[in-house]
């Protein structure tokens, strides 16, 4: 039994530890002012690293008044199970999405009394995003693996989130702004509420908190901001995505493992961001007046964007900061396993070469570090010229 204290929770962090807390309805024991509190299904917060738990406000509320209750009526304990059929519906929309308002009731940073259920998370199958990455009409960007936003010809502009078990999250009172039709497409991919708002979407738009960012992060946020400053500059988009973007956020973890069978997804998800989504049709457009037509028609994307940075941006170490682009295509092809040992051999050397590593490095957690700071340090130059 747990003497409770009624401590304010302010965010949803561990204050010990600072670990991610979370949001559950475990069965828990507890003593309050000389009574026994049972809850069931009541909700908590909890953090795993150092095995406690915290009380949202509403559960806070509930426990003081059965307390005093309990008090008066002489009872030495109370048991709190309450109604699972209740569902309280915010005022939003034409279109009635699933999400449980005991998320918005409970975890920290989501309430506004002025506002009533806009931070209500609603989660959505990652496939939702590929609808926005492969129609013309719209542009998907990632500032970092797992937070970016989706836009429309100016219509729209549309924060979302992607939490650990890989659940698209956007904020309800942001959908109830989307035009109608989106609604409805989104509502195809809506599903219950896993309770999990551990992202980078929740620490960047409730805890305004920026912590240190991965190399990985690091990284999209350069080349968001490229993207971003050269349509502002030059009136295109460097990059666009292609393909289902489901099947590249799903691969876009660092491996914990460095076996082939484990980088080769995230290698092939990298190549497809960094490499495939190259626009070659606005390279080709900023080209046209300083490259003869013809032998534009041969370039495929890399050698337009080298060209680019040479001709276009007058870079003249060009071929530096192109050159990780070309080494992230050959190291999607060395984590293959459809070349020979031969051939695999050649490209780790050639790439250990040009990372300026050991030629008789066999470790691909080293290339991989490599490379992503590599990529990030190209995206930091090109946002210097542009």
């Amino acid at each position: 039994m747990v003497d409770l204290q009624l401590e304010k929770i302010q965010t949803h962090y561990c204050e010990s530890c600072n670990s991610w807390l979370e949001f559950c309805f475990d069965r828990y024991a507890m003593r309050f002012e000389g009574i026994n509190i049972y809850l069931s299904n009541i909700p908590l917060l909890r953090c795993d690293s150092c095995i406690r738990y915290y009380f949202p406000e509403k559960t806070k509320e509930i426990i003081l008044t059965v307390s005093e209750q309990a008090k008066e009526q002489g009872k030495p304990e109370v048991k709190l199970s309450p109604r699972q059929d209740f569902k309280r519906q915010f005022n939003y929309g034409k279109v009635e999405f699933l999400y449980d308002h005991r998320d918005y009731d409970n975890i920290p940073g989501l309430q506004r009394p002025w506002d009533d259920g806009f931070l209500t998370p609603v989660f959505f199958n990652l496939a939702v995003l590929n609808k926005y990455s492969q129609h013309p009409d719209y542009r998907l960007d990632l500032v970092s693996r797992t937070y970016g936003s989706i836009s429309s010809n100016n219509e729209f502009d549309i924060a979302f989130g992607i939490n650990r078990n890989r659940k698209v999250i956007m904020w309800l009172g942001d959908i109830d702004e989307l035009p109608l039709n989106e609604q409805y497409y989104l509502r195809s991919e809506n599903v219950k509420s896993d309770h999990d708002l551990c992202s980078e979407f929740y620490e960047s738009q409730i805890e305004v908190q920026f912590s240190n960012p991965s190399p990985e992060n690091a990284l999209f946020h350069a080349r968001a901001e490229a993207i971003q400053v050269c349509q502002r500059e030059r009136g295109g988009y460097l990059h666009t995505f292609e393909g289902e973007i489901s099947k590249v956020i799903e691969n876009l973890d660092r491996p914990v493992f460095w076996q082939e069978k484990h980088v080769n997804p995230i290698i092939e998800a990298l190549n497809r961001v960094m490499v495939e989504s190259l626009d070659p049709q606005f390279l080709k457009n900023e080209l046209e007046s300083v490259v003869n037509k013809d032998d534009l028609k041969s370039l495929k994307s890399l050698k337009l964007f080298e060209q680019w940075l040479e001709k276009v941006l007058h870079l003249s170490n060009f071929s530096d900061i192109s050159l990780p682009f070309y080494v992230l295509y050959d190291f999607r092809v060395l984590s293959s396993h459809l070349i020979s040992d031969s051939k695999k051999q050649k490209i780790l050397k050639s790439i250990n070469q040009r990372l300026n590593l050991s030629e008789n490095n066999e470790n691909y957690e080293v290339i991989y570090d490599a490379l992503i700071n590599k990529l990030r340090e190209s995206y930091e130059t090109i946002l210097v010229q542009l």
